[in-house]
């Protein structure tokens, strides 16, 4: 999940707020978002399927959801998996944990990170169960 994305501000919470207000307020029962840029003339109606997706993203901004506090640097993301950057960036391009990029920087939520290590550590602990049972099994003297 490759993305630019500005981390949101206190400004940005209450500039989203207003146009959720606005949205929500508005006398039409279609939620259709029209965008015009700046610059240009043109205004472009989004389908439903994006006006959806940027009201969601408007909600997470208006909580505060994309904030600094809840991304990661791959240096901060990889001390707390306890691996190398170098190796954490070839997990984030295999895609085995999502990430956005901020200008040219990765940057991978807490969450993301936290139920990654949960998943390694299951599978690790599921492969000691495994390794435990087999030198059970051949009388190697390893007991629990």
């Amino acid at each position: 999940m490759k993305s630019i994305i500005n981390y949101s501000n206190k400004k940005d919470q209450v500039l989203a707020k207003t146009m959720l207000k606005s949205i929500v307020n508005s006398k039409t029962e279609s939620k259709k978002i029209a965008l015009n840029i700046l610059g240009e003339s043109n205004q472009f109606v989004l389908p439903n399927e994006a006006s959806e997706l940027i009201i969601a993203l408007l909600k997470d901004i208006a909580k505060g959801n994309l904030s600094p506090a809840k991304l990661l640097s791959t240096q901060e993301a990889s001390d707390l998996l306890g691996v190398s950057r170098p190796y954490l960036v070839k997990l984030l391009e295999r895609d085995e944990i999502p990430f956005i990029k901020v200008g040219s920087h990765r940057r991978v939520s807490h969450d993301d990170v936290l139920s990654y290590k949960n998943k390694m550590v299951g599978k690790r602990n599921k492969q000691i169960k495994f390794l435990q049972k087999q030198a059970q099994e051949l009388k190697l003297g390893y007991e629990e």
